[in-house]
This record gives C-alpha cells, structure tokens and sequence, in this order.
C-alpha cells in the first residue's frame, strides 16, 4: 500500500504530513526499551517511528513485497538492528504468550477475515498489564458510508472498471514514483476485505482488557486537494474542518486497552 516511492523518509513525511495524529499518537506512547508487536507493519513506516521512540520491534505481516519495502527502509534510517521482520498471519501469531508489552497495529484488523481473532491473539502475546493499541474503521462514519455505497457500485460495474475510471476522471497515474494519493482508490474498489465497527462494537471486541479508551480522528476533507489541485489553496481550512468535525465524524478509530494485572501468565 502507498505506491511506489524513491526514498523512505520521504515517505514517511507524506504519511504524517496527511495524517499527522499518527506522528502525535507514536509520539504520545513510552515505548522506549518496550518490546513491542506491530501487526500488519507494510512498508515499516509506523515500524521505523516506534523504533526510533526506543521500542525494540517484531513487526509481523502477510505480504513479502511489504517486509521487503520494510527492510530497505529501515535499513536506510539506521535502525534496522532495532526491529525484527516477521512474514506472517495476523490471527495467528508465530509467538508464545505474555511476551509483549505493547501491542500496535494501525489499519490493519479491519482488513483481517476474523478480527476478533486477531485482537484474541494480541490479547494472548500480552504481558499482564501490558497495553493494546489499534486503529480500525469506524462504522457510520460519513466517510465510511460513502465508501461502502462505492464499494456496492463496483460489485455491479466491476472493480477494475470503476478504478480506471477513477483515475481517468482525476487524472492519476497509479505507476507514479512518490504519488501524492498513495494507494486509497485501490484499497477502494480492490481490496477483498474492508470492515468497520462501531464504538460499541469494539468495546465487546476488547471485552477480555480493561481501561479502554476510544478516540476519534477525521483526515477526509484534508486529502481533497490530493485530487482536486484547485482546492489546494484551502488545505488549511479543510484540515480545521477535519479536526472540529472528527468526534462525530471521525472515520479512523484507535482503540487503547489494558491487559489486567491479573491476566493468567
């Protein structure tokens, strides 16, 4: 995911650029000598960030491409002796239990045939008292109803019609080196799976921890002028837009849960 780019860091200015609450999220944790379990790493950008923040990373994922992209990464920021790239599933995890203290995955579970498994498993790879935190979809989100209803549009007209068709109409190139768009439209109309939930519905998903914490953020009207160039000028405005708007309308959902002291070891 995220397209084709030159340089590591570049990237990863992109991402924190768009989505700076991510930066103020990895930024807001203590993960200095944690040991930490990021599911779902892609490219290693949240990976590199933690581990610069002093976490010594096991950074699991699905995809070969994505490990590979991650090694070259961190590799090029210094700190690939600090992370361990792990290729495989994120609802069955290669590891023993109680081994973590930080459990991290952004955007990933919702992507994940049986979420449910996977927060099971990040409960089960958890210290007692160590801490889960996870970003997922949220359901009813203006956002994600528009999603949804594009996502029943292609099961008529076909994905790959309506994703050309897309990048036609706002004239993207999707083999650009360092695209301003990232990869969105193909998770849009191509990706298999594509969950939301609402607040309600994670609270039960993290039943087994305690403390839970749900916060809400919205970056839907700032990635505008990525497509629209006119509205660029008003990229300032749209990002206070976004920030006054994300309680209700929030789109990206990040669940922080506590394992209890009294978890069985």
């Amino acid at each position: 995911m995220g397209g084709r780019w030159t340089s590591h860091r570049l990237k990863m200015t992109w991402r924190y650029e768009r989505e700076p609450h991510i930066f103020d999220l990895i930024n807001g944790e203590d993960f200095e000598n944690k040991q930490v379990v990021e599911i779902g790493c892609g490219p290693g950008l949240d990976t590199t960030l933690i581990a610069i923040k002093g976490g010594e990373v096991t950074a699991i994922d699905l995809s070969g491409e994505s490990l590979r992209q991650a090694k070259i990464g961190l590799d090029e920021t210094g700190i690939l002796e600090r992370a361990r790239l792990i290729q495989g599933d994120g609802e069955k995890f290669p590891f023993g239990n109680n081994v973590f203290d930080i459990a991290y995955s952004y955007g990933v579970l919702h992507h994940t045939p049986h979420p449910q498994k996977a927060v099971s498993e990040i409960y089960r790879v958890l210290r007692p008292g160590g801490k889960a935190i996870v970003m997922l979809y949220r359901k009813y989100a203006l956002q994600q109803t528009v999603i949804f209803l594009i996502r029943q549009l292609s099961k008529i007209l076909g994905a790959d019609a309506l994703l050309n068709l897309s990048h036609k109409i706002l004239k993207i190139d999707p083999n650009a080196e360092n695209p301003e768009h990232g990869t969105s439209l193909f998770e849009l109309f191509k990706c298999p799976v594509l969950k939301s939930f609402s607040k309600r519905e994670a609270k039960k998903m993290f039943g087994r921890f305690k403390d839970i914490e749900i916060d809400c953020y919205q970056t839907g009207f700032t990635r505008i002028p990525e497509c629209l160039k006119r509205m660029s000028r008003f990229k300032t405005v749209l990002r206070l837009i976004d920030k006054k708007l994300e309680g209700r309308l929030g789109f990206y959902m990040v669940v922080k849960a506590q394992v209890p002291l009294s978890k069985d070891r």
